[in-house]
């Protein structure tokens, strides 16, 4: 899966790192396989999980909220 690696630094104490790993991801995998499919929608949630980790509360939920 594409954003393993992303999530597994996000589990390694590296949030910020994650999370940028996974926005990065984001645009190429809507382009390819679409907004609505599993690994878009999966890369999404741990965009907004990663989100929450750094502190940023609201925009989690937000995201959350969109998925």
């Amino acid at each position: 899966m594409p954003n393993d690696i992303a999530a597994h630094a996000g589990e390694a104490d590296d949030p910020r790192k994650a999370l940028e790993r996974l926005k990065a991801q984001l645009p190429d995998l809507e382009r390819t396989l679409g907004k609505d499919h599993p690994e878009t929608l999966a890369t999404r949630d741990n965009i907004a999980f990663h989100t929450g980790q750094i502190g940023d509360a609201p925009g989690a939920l937000a995201m959350f909220k969109a998925l």
